[in-house]
């Protein structure tokens, strides 16, 4: 069963978010005429990842605008944004090689969304830390990001990490020699925010190590298929006390660019309403199946504040799915503004 159409367009959301954000008539080289100019570039740019962060930042002022929010906290949030997109106009935060003018409006957001520290934009609300949450990872983001960052935890494995290649090392994982279990007190991701998903939603998909509907439900696009993409699953342990948080526009990735290329950062990912106290992941195919999903910023403990992760090794890609229409994730992102209306 299709999902309905939503009831708002681009437009009307466009229209929502300058009223909250800007004066009626900004005065030329003011502050909020920059801001108009710049939600403009969102709604008219010709790129699908820009209206999605739009309309993305609408749900999240829906949300401030729910009966938990204090007004407060409503003005802080909004304050915010202003904040990250005045931060736009800042030259020395893109690479030489690719001027503002050069790059998309959502590129230009995610690296002055970046010069803020993930404590300043925290998302509100927080939840249960002791869930049943996992998280999937490749082999090699494992290796670089959990294990090298926590080697003085789990000495046992640095002759390995030195020694081995990493096709060596996923053997012997794999065959459930090393690396099942791991003490981390360090994790975090290329963006920082972590994304964990509800057990209890892909738990089936684990079991069977179906990696195509895995990565497909959780909204991991793969253009192609590497021979060292070997993926894993690791369990979260009831144990885990930092902070959990349902993820909004601001933990997000919305493109990246280096002297070297651009990337679009996940095209999938939007935020969704608040009161059920979860996000909900976008199928890459455009499928009917919304996984729940939170986040939790950088862990950076001492080591004695550690926890012990179950991994669980799944294999590897066997053939990538075709992405859904620009259009049908631009409609799904509309129906989530409409529902947190």
């Amino acid at each position: 069963m299709s999902s309905p159409s939503p009831k708002y367009t681009l437009d009307d959301a466009f229209r929502r978010i300058r009223r909250l954000l800007v004066t009626h008539k900004p005065l030329p080289g003011s502050d909020d005429a920059f801001i108009n100019t710049f939600l403009n570039d969102l709604r008219s740019g010709a790129d699908a990842n820009s209206a999605r962060l739009l309309v993305s930042l609408g749900i999240d002022i829906n949300n401030y605008y729910q009966a938990r929010c204090s007004k407060n906290q409503r003005k802080a949030f909004l304050h915010l944004i202003k904040k990250i997109i005045l931060k736009t106009r800042d030259t020395s935060i893109y690479p030489i090689t690719y001027p503002p003018e050069l790059l998309t409006p959502a590129i230009r957001f995610d690296h002055a969304l970046n010069t803020f520290t993930p404590e300043e934009r925290k998302p509100l609300f927080e939840f249960d830390r002791g869930g049943q949450y996992v998280r999937v990872s490749n082999f090699n983001s494992y290796l670089k990001y959990i294990i090298l960052k926590n080697l003085p935890l789990n000495p046992h494995l640095s002759r390995a990490i030195d020694k081995d290649s990493n096709e060596k090392l996923y053997y012997d994982f794999d065959m459930g020699r090393k690396y099942r279990t791991i003490r981390i007190s360090k994790l975090e991701s290329r963006k920082g925010w972590v994304f964990l998903a509800c057990k209890e939603d892909v738990k089936e998909l684990i079991e069977t190590a179906n990696v195509k509907d895995l990565l497909d439900y959780l909204g991991f696009y793969f253009q192609s298929i590497s021979a060292d993409d070997k993926f894993l699953t690791y369990e979260y342990p009831k144990e885990f006390d930092h902070p959990i948080f349902q993820p909004t526009s601001l933990t997000g990735d919305w493109g990246d660019a280096s002297d070297k290329k651009i990337g679009f950062g996940n095209e999938f990912f939007m935020p969704y309403k608040i009161g059920e106290d979860w996000g909900r992941t976008y199928s890459v195919s455009g499928q009917d199946v919304r996984v729940r999903e939170r986040i939790h910023s950088p862990l950076n403990n001492d080591d004695s504040h550690c926890f012990t992760f179950t991994v669980t090794p799944l294999g590897d890609l066997k053939e990538t799915v075709e992405k859904a229409n620009l259009m049908k994730i631009l409609e799904e992102v509309l129906r989530r503004y409409e529902q947190s209306l």
